[in-house]
């Protein structure tokens, strides 16, 4: 589903460069980055290598697998901060028009840690995220795996600064 010319764009090694194993093994990791990046959890990036007579052929060999894109993003236990506030803060996105919704676990880590975050601003320094429930569905359709994440969050007590007060100086 990704062409060739978009994942060459991502190979720094070029025609007529010195062959260097671990930089082989490098563009390796970057392709499969970059399915990652797209959503494609599944893919798997491999290469072999074909001597000829005036240097090296470098085939590298990707299964993309399904596309993995986010269908819903929900929240329960925010009594507080509504949904559409909280899904604003997301770096995770649901797919529609001009977004693809491709999932990205790091991205679901650190979506994890600007709620909390963002519930500490404003002073629920007992926040918690007690669970990210992840429901998949392959719509065969498109053939895609289609997620509905679920944030189950317990807000706990707002903290409020009340005043200062300063005593025994004079």
């Amino acid at each position: 589903n990704i062409r060739n010319g978009e994942l060459k764009e991502q190979l720094k090694i070029k025609v007529s460069d010195i062959y260097i194993t671990d930089r082989v093994y490098i563009e390796e990791r970057n392709l499969r980055n970059y399915y990652l990046s797209k959503g494609y959890t599944n893919s798997k990036v491999s290469h072999s290598i074909k001597e000829l007579d005036d240097g090296v052929e470098i085939v590298f060999e990707i299964t993309e697998g399904a596309n993995t894109v986010i269908k819903e993003i929900h929240f329960t236990g925010n009594t507080i901060i509504s949904e559409r506030v909280l899904k604003s803060k997301l770096g995770l996105k649901e797919v529609g028009f001009m977004r693809d919704g491709a999932y990205q676990a790091e991205t679901l880590e650190q979506d994890k840690m600007v709620i909390l975050n963002y519930y500490r601003e404003h002073g629920y320094i007992d926040a918690n995220i007690i669970d990210v429930k992840i429901d998949s569905v392959l719509n065969e359709e498109k053939s895609r795996n289609e997620l509905t994440i679920l944030f189950v969050i317990q807000e706990g007590a707002q903290y409020i600064f009340k005043g200062l007060d300063v005593s025994g100086c004079e």
